[in-house]
């Protein structure tokens, strides 16, 4: 403070003054004297100064991100107080915010004591983006098969992930059953990283129709009934097992036996279906007649096959061979 003008030299007495445009140097003594205009204090103010530049902050000097998280400069990370982030180092305009660009270099000054670092620490910023799944946008499943989600497919380089929506969502769980029309959205997953982008696909459940006739079939022993004699109505072709789901295939040539319940399954080419119809047989063997085995007539009597006799159950009806 003075009352009149400050003249600052570099000595005690005499030396130089020193101009205002000139910068200060660190651990230097100024000496001020105060002019009124016509004279000047003999004794000089000694000012010793002491220049404050904290270092630069410390940390990576290589980060990254994933694009799909949409970093911004807030991400950045660096240990120091005050920090400032800059675009380049001098001369620069801090961004305080803002989304990162892969392969930008960001410099980042520490302020301290109200002093901010004349360096800098660098960081170089990689943007990890995983490539979309690729694969058939359409997928066609069995209703029989029970499709789950680890069903569809999609080729990644990393893990496969699939979703409930284009972007966000929930992310599935591999057995959650397959809705038809639905639509899952397929990431990519590198360990690290996950694709931004997701491979969109529909699910097609085909779903064939039971099918129908009568639950009750009946046949003739001496026909010896087959598999194959088997009735009910389908759109596509007529398949027998002999259980209601899982089972043995019946080929057709295998007999069919009283009380016992065979399941329609109808095949459309590619797809079953889920449910059988259920068809219950009985196979009706009347027993064999009972009488003498030798029957004697008189020929005077003109005896026909109505005088020969039998005890049956029904109606007798005679052959002339065994079988």
């Amino acid at each position: 403070t003075a009352g009149g003008t400050l003249v600052w030299y570099d000595a005690a007495t005499g030396g130089s003054t020193v101009a205002g445009g000139v910068s200060l140097v660190n651990g230097t003594t100024y000496y001020a004297t105060n002019n009124d205009g016509t004279c000047e204090s003999a004794t000089r103010l000694a000012v010793t100064v002491t220049l404050d530049d904290p270092i630069a902050p410390t940390g990576s000097a290589a980060q990254s991100f994933c694009a799909i998280d949409a970093p911004q400069v807030s991400d950045l990370t660096a240990t120091g107080s005050g920090l400032i982030w800059y675009t380049a180092d001098y001369p620069a305009t801090t961004v305080a915010s803002g989304a990162l660009t892969t392969a930008t270099i960001y410099y980042v000054s520490q302020t301290v004591g109200g002093c901010e670092s004349t360096d800098r620490f660098e960081v170089t910023v990689t943007i990890n983006d995983v490539s979309t799944p690729t694969g058939s946008a359409a997928q066609s499943f069995c209703e029989i098969d029970a499709a789950q989600v680890s069903d569809l497919s999609a080729t990644v380089g990393g893990t496969l992930r699939w979703y409930d929506a284009a972007t966000g969502g929930n992310l599935l769980s591999s057995n959650d059953p397959l809705v038809d029309s639905n639509i899952y959205y397929a990431a990519d997953y590198d360990g690290t990283c996950e694709s931004s982008s997701r491979l969109a696909v529909t699910a097609s459940i085909t779903i064939v129709a039971a099918p129908t006739g009568s639950a009750a079939q009946s046949f003739c022993a001496e026909d010896s009934p087959l598999v194959s004699n088997l009735a009910a109505t389908v759109g596509g072709t007529l398949r027998w097992y002999d259980s209601p789901s899982g089972g043995t295939l019946y080929t057709g040539a295998e007999s069919l036996v009283n009380g016992d319940v065979y399941y329609a399954a109808d095949f459309d080419g590619t797809c079953e279906s889920a449910s059988r119809f259920a068809v219950t047989v009985t196979v009706t063997d009347p027993a064999t007649p009972t009488g003498a085995t030798s029957q004697s007539f008189c020929l005077i009597d003109g005896p026909t096959v109505s005088d020969l006799v039998a005890t049956a159950g029904g109606t007798l009806v005679w052959y002339d061979a065994a079988t």
